[in-house]
């Protein structure tokens, strides 16, 4: 049986860290040029400061216990995270297609989609978003590994 408000008291602690992150990545920006007299630095560090109130009042507060998913599920969701990850990390060298290709694949997977239909649906999904916004809104994205393909 899991203790009284342990799972609030980790996921407090672990959005305090996150909007500590944002706050600390926000005061390192460094703009050579500003536009804009307030610079982009006040957004992400109130972003970050209400991350930080929020994750405390949770962690201080915590509500009834609830039952963890099973090691299934957490895989799941590790595997989902784990490719939203990869798609940041990836989008400039793998380029967009093939970075959004992996990321529909692993959500498609996690879903329950057979992995041949996945990785088609995900190829599908890249090629199909690359073209809205390359070719129709001339949005430009990395074209990574396909250029000679893309361009």
């Amino acid at each position: 049986m899991p203790r009284k408000g342990m799972t609030d008291r980790v996921l407090g602690v672990a959005l305090a860290a996150l909007g500590l992150a944002a706050i600390l990545g926000a005061a390192a920006i460094e703009v050579p040029f500003l536009g804009d007299p307030v610079g982009p630095k006040p957004f992400p560090i109130a972003a970050g400061a209400v991350l930080v109130a929020c994750g405390l009042l949770i962690a201080a507060r915590p509500g009834e216990p609830v039952e963890w998913p099973s090691a299934a599920r957490l895989g799941a969701i590790a595997a989902a995270t784990a490719a939203l990850v990869l798609f940041a990390v990836g989008m400039r060298p793998l380029g967009f297609v093939l970075a959004t290709a992996v990321t529909v694949a692993v959500a498609a997977a996690v879903f329950g989609a057979r992995i041949v239909h996945a990785v088609m649906l995900g190829l599908g999904t890249g090629f199909a978003l690359f073209w809205l916004f390359d070719r129709v809104l001339e949005i430009p994205l990395p074209l990574g590994l396909l250029a000679p393909l893309l361009r």
